[in-house]
């Protein structure tokens, strides 16, 4: 019966205003029944797993959520806040059946994630303009990112929470809340572990190639090859994925106050100390955050402000370890300066202050040497202070 109700309203375009209440109340009862339907089927599916597995057990369930959307839009209705709804009563009801919070807000961003991408294939593929923008739902997702770094710490945990949403700067500085607390971890997962244990033995040119792929997707990659772009990839990995392409779409936007709020948030949290107290790992992980956003404005100012805060982590303060991950981040933020074409006179001094007093070291000045390569392959012109690599060529070939 509900089912009919649905094909006559999609099919005519309108309800009676004498009989809205009920056909919405019929809505929805059967927005009910399809989410018992997925809750059924998350019962029988490991979290590990969730990451990669549709809360639609058939295509038959899924064209049933893709005629409410295309109905609800038709109606003028606001089907994100129907949605939480009905959410709100189920977790009273799942409640009684001692299921945890986590557990309830990782079934029902499991559920939004997927309709959100239902959503942008129904816009694509039908035409039609949601009434209500996804981005309106963000609140959900702002409570259930808050309630997941103040009561669960596991990386198989992260890897599910951590989707591509559409962005805005709320939620990313509170996943950084997160993830600034456990900077220091390896983020391992039993689905990552071969490929984080790897050691970075590329180039830096390489290395950044790799980042730039974590930044520069489609939506349509997102819908066509999202299993491939996040499969076997760390909770910290996916974060960068989500910093960078909010930064990048804040950029297409022209909204740089919200980027500079999202950097200011970043740059709080570490000062010169706090970069000495990181391991080496915390380190890696910090840097590999300050290229993505790099990476993604392609601003100069952007690029200047996070090359100019590595610096404050000084060479002559660290292990030798720790040195060979910040002379790799300064190596990749030259490229990157003589990729977008800015003077890095300055720059380079004040990195030349640091190198000289620890140029006893041959794993820095082979790691250097190595690095002048892939920045003059970038650039060949020598003004706006390229110069002065030239001096670094010169005295690492009489090492």
């Amino acid at each position: 019966m509900q089912i009919i109700q649905l094909q006559e309203t999609i099919k005519y375009g309108y309800v009676n205003t004498d009989e809205f209440s009920v056909f919405l109340d019929h809505a929805k009862s059967f927005i009910k029944d399809l989410i018992f339907i997925s809750f059924r089927n998350f019962q029988n599916v490991a979290d590990r797993d969730l990451y990669n597995k549709s809360p639609f057990p058939c295509a038959c369930v899924k064209e049933c959520w893709l005629a409410i959307q295309i109905m609800f839009d038709k109606l003028n209705i606001n089907f994100w806040r129907i949605c939480n709804e009905i959410f709100a009563t189920y977790k009273t009801k799942i409640n009684e059946n001692n299921f945890t919070d986590i557990k309830f807000s990782l079934f029902k961003l499991w559920m939004i994630e997927s309709l959100v991408r239902l959503e942008k294939f129904k816009i694509k593929e039908f035409k039609t303009n949601s009434v209500t923008s996804v981005i309106e739902n963000s609140q959900f997702l702002k409570e259930t990112v808050d309630l997941l770094g103040r009561y669960s710490s596991l990386e198989e945990d992260c890897r599910v929470f951590l989707k591509l949403w559409e962005p805005k700067t709320e939620i990313p500085t509170i996943l950084w809340e997160h993830f600034y607390k456990k900077l220091n971890s390896t983020f391992m997962a039993i689905e990552t572990m071969s490929k984080d244990l790897k050691v970075i033995n590329a180039s830096v040119e390489d290395y950044l190639e790799k980042l730039d792929k974590r930044v520069h997707f489609s939506e349509e990659d997102i819908l066509n090859r999202k299993e491939e772009l996040i499969s076997n990839k760390n909770s910290f990995v996916i974060f960068t994925m989500i910093i960078g392409k909010t930064v990048q779409k804040l950029v297409q936007a022209n909204e740089m106050h919200q980027i500079n709020k999202l950097i200011g948030r970043i740059f709080v949290k570490f000062s010169g100390p706090k970069l000495f107290n990181l391991f080496e790992s915390g380190l890696h992980n910090l840097i590999e955050l300050f290229l993505i956003c790099a990476i993604a404005s392609e601003e100069p100012d952007i690029i200047t402000k996070f090359r100019d805060k590595l610096l404050l982590a000084n060479l002559t303060q660290v292990k030798t370890t720790k040195q060979l991950s910040i002379v790799r981040g300064h190596i990749a933020f030259m490229i990157l300066s003589c990729r977008h074409m800015l003077n890095i006179s300055d720059y380079l001094k004040k990195f030349m202050e640091q190198f000289n007093k620890v140029i006893d070291s041959t794993d820095i000045c082979r790691l250097l040497a190595s690095g002048l390569g892939d920045i003059f392959h970038e650039n060949l012109h020598l003004d706006l202070g390229r110069s002065v690599l030239i001096v670094f060529e010169f005295v690492l070939s009489i090492i």
